[in-house]
């Protein structure tokens, strides 16, 4: 029951994010300017690129502790938190310099809060999920939500143009806000660590991030590589429409990050336990049921494409049946990656995880530019595809002995 109740509040946890997303991007295709949708993927997924290098530094060394509290946990937190707030002030600095080297259409101030908020919304996120805490990464969405669709619907009443500048600005102050909330109510017994006790760990926490550092950047280009390229390639117009044809596939994955806040610390008590069988079939749902669902909204979306694209998007992208295929066999396998990469992540298999995602990230960032050379923006996918399917099976192999029922048991 623990674990269903941890999972139904995952699922509304990850429902908000996904629902706001999609919120925010219709807001920007249907009354934006044409620019504006792109601009803010770029920035959004900029903002998700430092949250996933700096989650490779901080929270997944909390992923691997027991839930309940302890005297190291606290320490470990402690030393975690304060390693976060330096991390927020220098993603803050250096998205200010990129903001002034950046063209116009991208060198949007609000991106200056949008980073650093983003990376304390995730930590707080976390550290709730890492307590088996799920409803305070839920509030934090929640409040997310409500700040930003907030602001939406003053700009409407104002009759204020829809802008990317107003969504970042939004949403880094709604991130920043909410997390730094509930990193105060969690961190209450477990303030920012500054002293020598804790530089020592962090250099020894930083020494063991070498692995987890290195699978983070290379997981950013498997999956946000085509961001950059298709833009250099053809264009921003270009890029926002492989955007919008993932748009409406997100609702499917967030089973994914629902399973993720439930079993996180699950995985992590089976493990300690020594219980390989919940384990496994832990893992085995949280891969199977995220990849049915993403593929059965998949095919009825490109079924019907034309009816979407009037209805949803006023009429923009109506040629993108296709594309939305190739995303849904992309999500699909990534659902399988994401569930398996949790579960390495659990065993303390860091390494193992991380080599996956290097050799995912060689074999997305040699055939995608040849693949744009040859073929339309949309050959993207396939490069993405190909290096996901090489990923899956790798982490299979590391996973061999904990997959199988006489495989070793730890």
């Amino acid at each position: 029951m623990a674990f269903l109740r941890r999972y139904l509040l995952g699922f509304g946890e990850q429902a908000l994010i996904a629902l706001l997303s999609l919120i925010v991007s219709l807001w920007l295709i249907r009354r934006g300017a044409e620019g504006e949708f792109g601009a803010y993927v770029f920035w959004a997924s900029a903002a998700l690129l430092a949250v996933a290098l700096t989650t490779s530094l901080t929270s997944v060394h909390l992923y691997r502790l027991p839930p309940h509290a302890g005297a190291g946990r606290r320490a470990t937190e402690r030393s975690l938190l304060s390693a976060t707030l330096l991390l927020a002030l220098a993603a803050a600095l250096i998205t200010a310099l990129a903001v002034r080297l950046l063209p116009p259409q991208l060198g949007l101030p609000g991106a200056i809060l949008l980073v650093p908020g983003t990376l304390i919304g995730f930590y707080a996120r976390a550290l709730a999920v890492s307590r088996a805490e799920v409803k305070w990464a839920a509030l934090i969405s929640l409040i997310v939500f409500g700040m930003v669709l907030g602001g939406l619907a003053v700009e409407l009443a104002l009759g204020l143009p829809a802008t990317a500048e107003n969504v970042l600005l939004l949403t880094g102050a709604a991130q920043a806000l909410a997390g730094g909330a509930v990193l105060v109510r969690l961190s209450a017994g477990a303030p920012p660590g500054l002293g020598r006790a804790h530089q020592r760990r962090w250099a020894a926490l930083l020494r063991r991030s070498g692995w987890p550092l290195a699978g983070a950047l290379a997981s950013e280009i498997s999956t946000r590589l085509y961001v950059f390229l298709v833009a250099a390639s053809a264009g921003t117009t270009a890029m926002a429409a492989l955007a919008a044809a993932q748009t409406l596939l997100r609702p499917a994955t967030l089973l994914a990050g629902a399973w993720a806040a439930a079993a996180r610390s699950a995985l992590a008590a089976h493990r300690h336990e020594g219980d390989m069988s919940r384990f496994r079939r832990v893992l085995r749902w949280g891969a199977i049921g995220p990849a049915v669902a993403t593929l059965t909204l998949g095919l009825g979306l490109a079924a019907f494409w034309p009816l979407v694209s009037a209805w949803v998007f006023a009429g923009r992208y109506p040629d993108l049946a296709g594309t939305v295929l190739l995303w849904t066999v992309n999500m699909a396998i990534a659902c399988f990656v994401f569930s398996h990469g949790v579960a390495l992540q659990a065993l303390g298999q860091l390494r193992a995880a991380a080599q996956g995602d290097l050799t995912a990230a060689l074999v997305t960032a040699v055939s995608m530019p040849l693949l744009l050379w040859m073929l339309p923006p949309s050959a993207a996918l396939l490069a993405m595809i190909f290096g996901g399917a090489v990923q899956l099976a790798l982490q299979r192999r590391a996973l061999g002995r904990w997959l199988t029922p006489t495989g070793l048991e730890r």
